[in-house]
């Protein structure tokens, strides 16, 4: 998935990893700005659905403007969600 919008900051990154553990997900997360967040989630599809549109409303300080989703490649290797700096 990439994200684009205001995305709050630090804030964003805490809370996507909560939804991701509460969903069971696994996956990795990149913020290299406060505008721009990728995103790889692995998981049931239906939670992974879930997710998507938990992240199109974000926290509360957030304001999505576009979320882009692709095929994940099923190859990359399945570990607890972590965020990337």
């Amino acid at each position: 998935m990439l994200i684009c919008g205001q995305l709050g900051g630090d804030a964003f990154p805490e809370w996507v990893s909560h939804r991701a553990a509460v969903l069971d997900l696994k996956g990795w997360m990149k913020m290299p700005s406060d505008n721009f967040a990728e995103i790889s989630v692995t998981g049931d599809r239906i939670l992974v659905e879930a997710f998507e549109i938990a992240c199109s409303l974000g926290p509360g300080e957030a304001m999505i403007d576009s979320i882009e989703t692709r095929p994940g490649n099923a190859s990359e290797p399945a570990h607890e969600f972590c965020i990337h700096s």
